[in-house]
């Protein structure tokens, strides 16, 4: 049995976080800031997008080179045999309260890191960081590791850009700003 899929008295149930996220997934849209992103990744202004969400917006928004550390819930893979399983294929069951299953038997997981599983994609991201020319940390408090320590990895200039504190390093400079307008007042400078 896969242990995250079981609910208090060993009955298999969806965990309730992904029938409720996958709910609030379809109903919200990529920001001004996920679009400005993906804009300036296709004008090749920016390598890659680093993220910890999980909600597959920088993609929805037309960013492809994306390092999401923590998974996301736009692909799943069967326990059992690790067939790949799109979010259409299993979304269904999880939204009608169903463990989605593999034709094999096995249980469909949701390619999320869940609590006590590695990161994802995380020696790529600090090998993009320590090449970089500049790197921007967006909309982060830089508290939850190991993806927090990835600006550690920056070849160059470290700016932050967060509503809220952050722990900073000496040389690292730091805007206290909401995102979309943050982005909105460079796009209207850059025209």
């Amino acid at each position: 049995m896969d242990e995250l899929w079981i609910a208090c008295g060993g009955v298999r149930q969806i965990p309730l976080f992904s029938h409720d996220f996958l709910g609030l997934l379809s109903n919200i849209q990529p920001t001004f800031t996920h679009r400005f992103l993906a804009e300036w990744e296709a004008r090749g202004k920016i390598v890659c997008v680093m993220t910890q969400n999980i909600d597959g917006l920088h993609q929805r928004a037309g960013s492809r080179n994306v390092y999401p550390v923590h998974g996301d819930y736009e692909t799943a893979h069967c326990r059992a045999c690790d067939r790949e399983f799109t979010l259409n294929d299993y979304c269904s069951d999880v939204m009608n309260d169903k463990v989605p299953y593999c034709s094999c038997g096995g249980v469909v997981k949701p390619d999320v890191v869940f609590f006590g599983e590695p990161v994802r994609h995380l020696e790529a991201a600090a090998r993009e960081a320590a090449s970089c020319d500049f790197y921007l940390v967006l909309g982060s408090s830089l508290l939850v590791h190991p993806a927090a320590g990835l600006p550690l990895y920056a070849g160059r200039d470290v700016w932050i850009i967060n509503k809220g504190e952050v722990p900073l390093r000496p040389g690292w400079r730091r805007t206290d700003a909401d995102l979309d307008g943050f982005f909105q007042a460079v796009a209207a400078c850059l025209k």
